[in-house]
């Protein structure tokens, strides 16, 4: 799934309310690794594993348009007209500007040039196509594999993969209830099997995305809803899991070490992460406003690069999946509130015995009770 895009719950409060409607129920998003498409042999294609419900698009055209400018400079000449206009025309660089302008951001052309003109990009132009051509031929049918299994019976998946060369070394989900892209940022330190881990977390979001957007639940309050959305933010989690294989693999093994440390940090301080998770709940349950800047600055803190909403969101997954099943766990994708609420009954009454339930940490019954919907266990 998949690090974090900093500020992906809002477009202003509209975006709030129209996209990141599915960012918040699965604030997608974040900052992900680059990664690449099954069987993709040419810039602009599609691949389909056999068994799966699944079209993805490869689109090249925007790295390959700015290699060819890095390939200008590397010999000391300079970018024709032509160059920067099939750049700036690539379908890549124009929704790449669209989802930068979504975000608030000033996306200009002048800086891209200037990006591009630096002679320390002339210096890596041999890199960076080795990496866009080794990723071409990279096939991640089992990470889509991976992404399926965590998703209900049904979802059909269709996105792009966009392979960008661009200033900022993040990769993000863009779209997903319009027309889904995925934009990877081509990083040549990216090895094959972080690749496929990323895909397989990357899928995992825009199946979800499809797979979630029924009607709104009209019956809950303002603050439930508000709670319903935020907590949507655990799909994090589940989508580590999706991308580990499932429950019995680990699923740091591809990742960068620097984000090893964080994961390992908030596991072994599960509790008191738990802790700050719920007062923020709590705060939105006695009426702070779900789409108010301190809110969203409070719940956007914890992504991290694999922050509280991956940490807690992949325990919580974890332990329903081994204590009630698969099933019992894609039930509850669309309403993140009933995966809190299966979690709670795995650690109070399934398999209390268990030594690796008992050690786990519980919620509130106040937070539990704010939840509203079906009930819930107590001790």
């Amino acid at each position: 799934m998949l690090r974090e895009a900093r500020r992906r719950i809002r477009r202003g409060a509209r975006r709030t309310r129209g996209e990141v409607r599915v960012t918040v129920r699965f604030v997608m998003t974040m900052l992900l690794v680059a990664a690449a498409l099954p069987c993709a042999a040419a810039a602009q294609g599609s691949a389909a594993p056999d068994t799966l419900p699944i079209s993805i698009r490869l689109d090249t055209r925007e790295a390959d348009a700015a290699l060819a400018i890095l390939a200008r400079r590397a010999r000391g000449d300079s970018a024709r007209a032509e160059d920067w206009e099939r750049l700036f025309e690539s379908e890549g660089y124009r929704r790449l500007r669209d989802r930068e302008a979504s975000m608030g951001r000033a996306f200009e052309d002048a800086t891209m040039r200037a990006f591009l003109e630096a002679d320390s990009m002339a210096v890596r132009s041999g890199a960076l196509a080795e990496t866009v051509a080794r990723w071409r031929s990279v096939d991640v049918t089992d990470a889509a594999r991976r992404a399926f299994a965590y998703l209900p019976a049904g979802t059909t998946i269709r996105a792009t993969v966009y392979l960008v060369i661009k200033p900022r070394s993040n990769s993000f989900v863009f779209d997903l209830r319009g027309d889904p892209a995925i934009f990877l940022y081509v990083d040549p330190s990216i090895p094959p099997e972080r690749l496929a881990n990323t895909v397989a977390h990357e899928l995992h979001h825009v199946g979800f995305a499809r797979a979630c957007q029924g009607a709104a639940d009209t019956t809950l309050t303002e603050a439930q809803r508000g709670l319903r959305d935020w907590m949507g933010a655990f799909g994090e989690g589940v989508a580590v899991l999706a991308a580990a294989g499932g429950p019995l693999e680990p699923p740091d093994t591809t990742w960068t070490a620097a984000d090893r440390d964080e994961w390992g940090r908030d596991l072994a301080d599960l509790t008191p992460a738990m802790v700050r998770l719920e007062d923020f709940f709590i705060a939105i349950a006695e009426g702070a406003p779900a789409e108010s800047d301190s809110i969203v600055a409070r719940g956007m803190a914890f992504f991290g690069n694999r922050g509280l909403w991956y940490t807690v969101g992949y325990v919580m997954a974890r332990a329903v999946e081994r204590a009630f099943g698969r099933e019992r766990l894609i039930a509850s994708l669309c309403d993140m509130r009933d995966l809190v609420r299966a979690y709670q009954t795995a650690v109070r009454l399934r398999l209390r015995g268990s030594q690796w339930l008992a050690a786990l940490p519980q919620w509130s019954d106040r937070l539990m009770d704010a939840l509203g919907g079906t009930s819930h266990p107590r001790n």
